[in-house]
């Protein structure tokens, strides 16, 4: 399924435009509405609203401290960010807190398994080449 998303109420809102100009002509977004329309399937919230926008951000909070920073250059989202950011939506499905946790939980698992596989393989390859 393809990832839907509209920012005309940020825009209309903030009164600038959230896109920079290509060589085509064509219009690219800026790089921090990039990540916060794929951020709303991390943090499983279709949008971002003035009701929710502490929530996205708590939860994108503890998606980053487990899996990084998903901005390209490598600098952490603000709240003023996703303040600046209400009207953004997609139509990724909200899901419950709980819901939120458990993939959470298993996202980090997940990360932990790897780290402790590669940690053994690297001890392993030590091992042969004494």
């Amino acid at each position: 399924m393809s990832l839907n998303w509209n920012i005309e109420e940020v825009t209309n809102r903030m009164g600038k435009d959230f896109t920079f100009p290509e060589r085509n002509g064509e219009a690219r977004l800026n790089g921090r509405t990039e990540c916060l329309i794929w951020a709303t399937m991390f943090v499983d919230l279709g949008e971002i609203s003035e009701k929710n926008a502490k929530t996205f951000y708590q939860r994108l909070l503890a998606w980053e401290k487990i899996n990084g920073t998903i901005a390209s250059d490598d600098k952490p989202t603000t709240f003023q960010d996703v303040k600046d950011h209400i009207g953004l939506s997609t139509n990724v499905s909200n899901r419950t807190d709980t819901q939120f946790a458990k993939k959470l939980w298993e996202s980090a698992k997940r990360r932990a398994d790897d780290e402790a596989r590669w940690a053994e393989n690297a001890k392993a390859e030590k091992a042969e080449e004494a």
